[in-house]
């Protein structure tokens, strides 16, 4: 009787554990885009990227599809999303002649992320 109880407590330790570490996700999908935009003050040129939100650190992060290279990196934060739909959906601001990505939610999540900040806090890398 000893050791199944020991067998129960370390199986619930195990899962306990597992089930923390995986309510952090990142979210990601592969985009592809028709026009130049602007993400935290650096310019994306037109074409395939990975746009990935991580839930944890509160980041959008932009990567070449091909090379993984991240491009931009953005705080970003996570609100539930108005439409029902399950399709991609990305809003881009107009800012003088450039657009600016301001918000997205992907394909099947139930999430709009939007992209924070003016730009002062946010890390841009090339």
């Amino acid at each position: 009787m000893k050791k199944t109880s020991i067998r129960i407590a370390a199986a619930f330790l195990l899962c306990s554990l597992t089930a923390t570490a995986a309510s952090a996700k990142v979210t990601s999908q592969i985009i592809t885009f028709g026009q130049d935009f602007v993400v935290a003050g650096t310019n994306v040129k037109s074409g395939t990227y990975r746009v990935s939100f991580d839930d944890k650190t509160n980041e959008l992060t932009v990567s070449d599809a091909k090379t993984k290279a991240v491009i931009a990196k953005t705080a970003a934060s996570a609100g539930k999303r108005r439409s029902r739909g399950t399709r991609l959906e990305f809003l881009m601001v107009s800012q003088g002649d450039t657009q600016s990505l301001s918000s997205i939610a992907f394909e099947g999540q139930k999430q709009l992320i939007t992209v924070g900040g003016s730009g002062a806090s946010d890390s841009a890398l090339k």
